[in-house]
């Protein structure tokens, strides 16, 4: 039997503590109407597989499947005809399993997967954004792996949540003085 690979990667990113909507099928798809192209990389305890994201929904898993890691890659433009390859707040992982089954292993199989898309659209570097890069072991184990923590954030490095049912007038007010617009 085959599992649904929308459904399976939806609740892989909605149940992880560190999923973000930016890795979302919805997501991706929105991406690929705006003309972004975009790719699913998925490692589970099986195989690795990559796949233009407009392809997911032809797209399953093994019944005994399970996802260790996986990230939705969009293509961004550079000046002079360059690009490059991005996962917002991705790549998401399974932290549990991942921990048990070799992690160095399956983390170069996602890397080898992204440098294939990468050379055939021939973009010159890959720009992780994972939530988790802020746990210091996560941090040193992508030094193992001879990758650096960017000093430039393309998200946001925190947010809040606001309780808009509050009058407009209350929600100024809550707000410091110099930093509300």
């Amino acid at each position: 039997m085959k599992k649904d690979l929308i459904r399976e990667w939806n609740t892989f990113v909605s149940e992880n503590p560190s999923g973000s909507f930016l890795q979302l099928v919805e997501w991706g798809l929105f991406q690929e109407k705006c003309g972004n192209k975009s790719w699913g990389v998925l490692v589970t305890d099986k195989r690795t597989l990559s796949f233009p994201f407009s392809e997911i929904s032809s797209r399953n898993i093994g019944q005994d499947d399970q996802i260790l890691l996986l990230a939705l890659i969009t293509k961004a433009s550079l000046p002079f005809g360059r690009s490059y390859l991005y996962a917002p707040r991705g790549p998401i992982v399974d932290f549990l399993s991942f921990e048990k089954k070799k992690p160095v292993k399956f983390f170069q199989q996602f890397l080898h997967e992204c440098e294939k898309i990468a050379k055939k659209e021939k973009s010159i570097f890959l720009h992780i954004d994972p939530e988790w890069v802020r746990n210091q072991y996560m941090a040193e184990f992508l030094t193992r792996l001879h990758l650096r923590v960017s000093r430039k954030d393309i998200q946001p490095s925190e947010t809040i949540f606001i309780n808009l049912a509050k009058p407009e007038k209350q929600l100024l007010q809550d707000m410091h003085q110099k930093t509300r617009y």
